[in-house]
């Protein structure tokens, strides 16, 4: 009979002790919101690690932990910083390895971003609207620029294009009206520069693409109106540019086509009323209506001589090509 109660007892402490461990599991599941500070986070899936989902502090210098309760904080959530207006410097820990979207974006005052060297991916609008902030340094790891990234970030002055990056998403530069300088890293991987990527960035005076780049889209450096040199290497990979890409570059006054050039846009160069020199490497490539339409009204086109009677057909049948020109 003592057996059968001790035995009673036992498995109740048990299933007492399950019932517990039940309860304290789902207090601290995964994505649901706690505080540590001045921050709200959760755990990722699995618990192993922290995403910061908040930040309500109003500290000028914010240096955000490595860990919180002993778990690595590898995620710093959408719109976290979003809109804070005291934040002045953010350092973010090595072991984040991903910050969301809008993570940071319309933070007014931020100057200095120091992002970690593991870090893998950047969301959309990340710093969109940052208007202090002059430089970034951007790791190795990323692979691509994401839309909107730096969008209205008015006094960014210089980028560096990490070597693996593949893509420059929409917009992710536009509208950065000091940006003077874009340095592409030796090696570079980049094939794709999207729409608008880089567009009314007024100081930018001359760019030099890497060679693995194959299409510049719709007006990614739309009203660059400063811009006087574009060059690519004599191995460049260049197959497309697309509509308005350079549309309202008011100060280019020559353009030269790599030889793997397969297709030219409408109105790439329309309002440059000061190119006057455009240079083909290669073969007639595809040429869009009004191609060359708002260039210089003496232009002069220079082609190689084995498809010169080519190029007089296809430069004269409606690409904006005017009776003022030349082709040599």
């Amino acid at each position: 009979m003592k057996n059968g109660k001790k035995k009673f007892w036992v498995s109740s402490g048990v299933f007492l002790f399950m019932i517990i461990m039940c309860l304290f599991s789902v207090r601290v599941s995964a994505g649901q919101k706690m505080t540590y500070k001045d921050y709200e986070y959760c755990y990722t899936k699995g618990k192993d690690n922290i995403k910061l989902l908040k930040y309500n502090g109003n500290e000028s210098h914010v240096k955000i932990p490595e860990k919180i309760k002993g778990k690595k904080v590898v995620v710093i959530g959408k719109a976290a910083f979003r809109s804070n207006k005291h934040v002045e410097e953010i350092v973010l820990p090595e072991t984040v390895e991903d910050v969301e979207k809008e993570a940071f974006c319309a933070c007014w005052s931020l100057k200095k971003v120091v992002l970690p060297k593991g870090l893998k991916s950047l969301g959309s609008r990340v710093f969109a609207s940052c208007r202090a902030l002059k430089t970034i340094n951007l790791p190795k790891g990323l692979t691509k620029i994401p839309k909107v990234a730096f969008l209205f970030c008015t006094k960014l002055e210089e980028v560096v294009i990490p070597k693996n990056v593949v893509s420059i998403e929409e917009e992710a530069f536009a509208d950065c009206t000091a940006l003077k300088k874009i340095v592409f890293s030796k090696d570079s991987k980049l094939e794709r520069i999207g729409e608008f990527a880089f567009s009314k960035c007024h100081m930018l005076e001359r760019i030099s693409f890497p060679d693995n780049l194959m299409v510049i889209e719709d007006q990614a450096f739309e009203e660059n109106i400063a811009l006087t040199k574009v060059t690519f290497g004599r191995k460049s990979l260049l197959k497309e540019v697309q509509q308005g890409c350079f549309a309202d570059c008011f100060s280019l006054k020559e353009f030269i086509f790599p030889a793997h050039v397969e297709k030219i846009g409408s109105v790439v160069f329309v309002n440059n009323q000061q190119l006057k020199k455009v240079i083909f490497k290669g073969k007639v490539p595809e040429l869009d209506d009004r191609a060359f339409e708002g260039i210089h009204s003496n232009a002069i086109f220079h082609v190689p001589s084995k498809y010169k009677t080519a190029y007089k057909k296809a430069l004269k049948r409606k690409t904006g090509y005017l009776s003022s020109m030349q082709i040599k």
